[in-house]
C-alpha cells in the first residue's frame, strides 16, 4: 500500500545497478601492437615471396568496455578482422593467432592469452571477415584508474603450440 502511494502504483520500477561512469571513462586504449596487425601464411612454409602468399589476414577494428565489479573490472573486447586469399591460397578454413592482452603503466602484463580464431573463406569466395570478442578478463581497480594502462590485441603466432595455425582443411 505505502509502494501505491508513493509511486502512483503497486507495482514498483525495477532497481538498475549503479553505473559507474568513471570507470567507463578511465577504461584503458586498445591498440595493435606494433608489427602485429597482419598475419601472413606462406606455401611453402619458409617461403617469404610474395607469390607464395596462401592467406593475410589483418585487424580492421577494435573496440573495449569496462564496467565495475566493486574492486575488480570487467573487460570486454572486441575484434574484427579479414581473411584474404593470396596467389598460392584457395577456399577453406584458417586458424589465426590473436593476442589479447591488458598491462599496467610498467608494461606487466596483468592478463595475457592468446586465442586460435577458427575462419572460414566459402568456396567460391576470396576473403571473409570474423568478429572476436573476449568477455572474460576481469582485473582489480588500481588505484590510479588505469593511468598507463593499455589493451593490446594482435597475431602472435609463437604463442601457440606447433601446428595450431595451418589450415585446418582444404575445399
Amino acid at each position: 500500500m505505502a509502494t501505491k502511494l508513493l509511486l502512483g502504483n503497486a507495482n514498483p520500477p525495477p532497481i538498475t545497478p549503479p553505473v559507474d561512469d568513471a570507470l567507463k571513462r578511465d577504461c584503458p586504449p586498445i591498440e595493435i601492437l606494433d608489427g602485429t596487425a597482419a598475419f601472413r601464411a606462406y606455401d611453402p612454409p619458409s617461403a617469404t615471396d610474395p607469390f607464395s602468399v596462401r592467406y593475410q589476414a589483418n585487424l580492421v577494428d577494435t573496440a573495449r568496455q569496462c564496467s565495475s565489479l566493486g574492486v575488480e573490472a570487467a573487460i570486454r573486447v572486441g575484434v574484427t578482422g579479414r581473411v584474404i586469399l593470396g596467389p598460392k591460397g584457395a577456399p577453406g578454413a584458417f586458424r589465426l593467432p590473436l593476442r589479447v592482452a591488458v598491462v599496467d603503466e610498467a608494461d606487466k602484463p596483468i592478463y595475457s592469452q592468446v586465442h586460435v580464431i577458427d575462419v572460414v573463406v566459402p568456396a567460391g569466395q576470396t576473403q571473409a571477415q570474423f568478429p572476436h570478442l573476449e568477455q572474460d578478463i576481469v582485473v582489480p581497480i588500481p588505484e590510479n584508474r588505469f593511468r598507463g594502462w593499455r589493451i593490446l590485441v594482435g597475431y602472435d603466432p609463437k604463442g601457440v603450440p606447433a601446428g595450431a595455425v595451418r589450415r585446418s582443411a582444404r575445399r
